[in-house]
């Protein structure tokens, strides 16, 4: 059969027929023709054997059409029938052949397999056995080229062919693995997936498998199947999570699992069983455990152990840790200072035996115990001010001035179980003045005859100018940070003295910082004296400003013995104002109608004041025909 079909189509014939695959099977009526039904990866194909003159006649509904694994699965399950026919075999015998292999069936000499996986630090490697000339086994003509070498078909001869098969077909396997392995080479990893099946059929076919090439002992291939689960531990420094293997209530803390090929080898390597759950565990190691440390225990907790529970059994092979009870948490609300803002941030804190551990509160929205305490904070916070509460997971900000208000109606007051407040020192530090500021005026002298009037914002020894409050103003703020306190700004207040500096510059014609004056606007200096805290006044713009203020003629100079007696009332008050306001350096003018005595009036004034002062008479040109100095005697 194998030298109709070819070795490969007849393993996996083979295969599908000890498998089952073979369904409806039935003979004619003349016994000459067999048809069946033949699954294979989930699709079912019709064949039809029939005899025939030279060969039998195959047929097959897959692609192949003929000589296919499918037919080559027929013939032998119509072989065994027509034997069952011819002898009476009980079911349980068959049963068994079918399941264990049958040694009457064996046209060779068998092969044996070396799984070597004495060193847990290197891979099981494969090795096959032939029967040596003193009936023990041997690696002598038997290594994987020996057997996968169709050219040297010499070095098969006399070998079980079913064996052989088998052999060739794990080699095939191997080459598909992405590893990289010699020619000579076959790994249990290299196997993939397809391991465990693969040293079944083996076992099946009766290769028997060995520990070592020297045949000692045998490896047991173990039918039950293992589950890869979580273990972890606590301790003073943390978690330790590892894999651990289970079956029912066995659990192997330590287990050496071969990732690739999703078996555990027990008993140093002298037993091989399948494992499930590996494929999950994709870059979890499988030979150490990964170390959590106490700091960030909760970031474990609230963001993977949710997401592990339901995907594997977390159990702790010590007792130390209970992934099913709740969890010893809290939420916590921190307040910090972060630059120009106070910010509010939610975290999550678990407790696992001494030690504390933060993390996110939006990484932990898995945690029932968690959610619980969010969806009660959440009530609670419902009847706070909106402009001082931002419910969590979200990260609330608050300007600075607003903290002492925060503090007092939501951190200081009675709260709910499981919300706790951790606020900085530098916070609950913060001071807020809602008094404001207190306005200050001064007028100090600058140059010759002018003034410089400044208007600041004072706070204890610290002041700002209006311009900077108003700038403020327009940026949002309603406080300012002076030397660690927050104090309100009065906006219509400074609204107000910025117009008046601004109306005050454009009648000076001056854009500076303050207002530089004469004293001729001493009006300037009462409006903002009037809306000012406290005023300062220099000795020099009071001097100035005397006659000005209050229009006395008190210090004015007496007029000459020969005037004295020639001087009207009015002309005497006019000469006495006139020379008040040159003594305190103001310039003046005087205006009267024409013939009242105006010269008269201000020459006895001018002589005494001219080397101090220029002095300006307008007149008609025809109206004086001597100089002042003549005119005035």
């Amino acid at each position: 059969m194998m030298a109709l079909v070819g070795p490969a189509a007849w393993a996996n014939g083979l295969r599908l027929a000890r498998a089952g695959a073979v369904r409806e099977f039935s003979w004619s009526e003349d016994g000459e023709q067999a048809e069946a039904r033949v699954k294979e990866a989930g699709l079912t194909y019709r064949v039809r054997v029939a005899q025939g003159t030279v060969r039998p006649s195959l047929a097959c509904a897959c692609p192949l059409r003929s000589d296919c694994p499918h037919t080559v699965a027929t013939l032998i399950v119509g072989r065994e029938d027509a034997r069952n026919k011819q002898r009476s075999v009980p079911e349980w015998s068959r049963v068994l052949e079918q399941m264990l292999g049958s040694d009457r069936d064996r046209l060779g000499e068998p092969l044996a397999l070396v799984v070597d996986a004495h060193d847990p630090g290197v891979e099981p490697s494969l090795i096959p056995l032939r029967r040596s000339s003193s009936s023990g086994w041997t690696t002598k003509r038997a290594s994987w080229l020996d057997l996968t070498a169709t050219q040297w078909a010499s070095v098969t001869d006399g070998l079980d062919p079913t064996h052989v098969s088998l052999m060739r077909e794990g080699y095939r396997l191997s080459r598909e693995s992405r590893s990289w392995h010699s020619r000579t080479e076959v790994t249990l990893s290299s196997l993939g997936e397809h391991a465990y099946a693969w040293l079944a059929r083996l076992v099946r076919a009766g290769v028997e498998l060995y520990a070592s090439p020297d045949a000692g002992e045998l490896v047991v291939l173990s039918h039950t199947t293992w589950d890869a689960d979580i273990d972890v531990r606590s301790g003073s420094d943390g978690l330790d999570v590892r894999v651990v293997a289970r079956n029912g209530d066995e659990v192997l803390t330590r287990p050496r699992i071969d990732r690739d090929a999703s078996v555990l080898l027990l008993d140093g390597g002298r037993g091989i069983a399948r494992i499930e759950g590996v494929g999950t565990l994709d870059g979890f190691p499988l030979d150490r455990g990964l170390h959590v440390p106490a700091a960030d225990v909760a970031q474990f907790r609230g963001t993977w152990l949710p997401a592990l529970v339901r995907r594997f059994s977390v159990a702790s092979s010590d007792g130390s840790f209970d992934a099913q009870a709740r969890p010893d948490v809290s939420l916590v609300g921190t307040v910090r200072r972060d630059g120009e803002s106070v910010v509010v941030r939610w975290w999550a804190e678990y407790r696992q035996g001494e030690s504390r551990s933060r993390t996110p509160v939006a990484h932990c929205a898995e945690d029932e115990a968690v959610a619980e305490i969010v969806g009660r904070v959440e009530l609670w916070g419902r009847g706070l001010d909106s402009a001082l509460w931002t419910a969590p997971p979200t990260t609330g900000r608050l300007s600075p001035w607003r903290v002492p208000a925060f503090l007092e109606a939501v951190v200081d007051s009675e709260g709910i179980d499981g919300l706790v407040w951790d606020v900085a020192e530098d916070v609950r530090a913060i001071d807020v003045r809602e008094d404001g500021f207190d306005v200050d005026v001064s007028v100090d002298p600058a140059q010759r005859d002018w003034f410089d009037l400044n208007v600041r914002l004072r706070l204890g020894r610290v002041t700002i100018s209006v311009r900077d409050a108003l700038e403020a103003i327009a940026g949002g703020q309603d406080y300012v940070e002076v030397e660690g306190t927050w104090v309100r700004l009065d906006g219509e207040r400074i609204r107000s003295l910025a117009t008046l500096l601004e109306e005050a510059r454009t009648l000076a014609g001056w854009d500076g910082e303050g207002v530089r004056l004469t004293p001729m606007q001493v009006g300037v200096v009462d409006l903002f004296a009037s809306a000012s805290d406290h005023v300062s006044i220099s000795d020099a713009w009071r001097t100035r400003i005397a006659p000005l203020r209050d229009g006395s003629a008190d210090r004015g100079v007496p007029p000459v013995p020969s005037l004295s007696s020639i001087l009207r009332p009015y002309q005497r008050r006019g000469h006495a104002w006139l020379t008040a306001r040159l003594s305190g350096g103001i310039g003046g003018i005087l205006a009267d109608d024409m013939g009242l005595g105006k010269t008269v009036q201000i020459c006895r004034p001018w002589q005494r004041c001219e080397r101090m002062h220029p002095l300006a008479i307008p007149r008609p040109f025809s109206s004086w025909r001597r100089p002042p100095s003549s005119a005035c005697g």
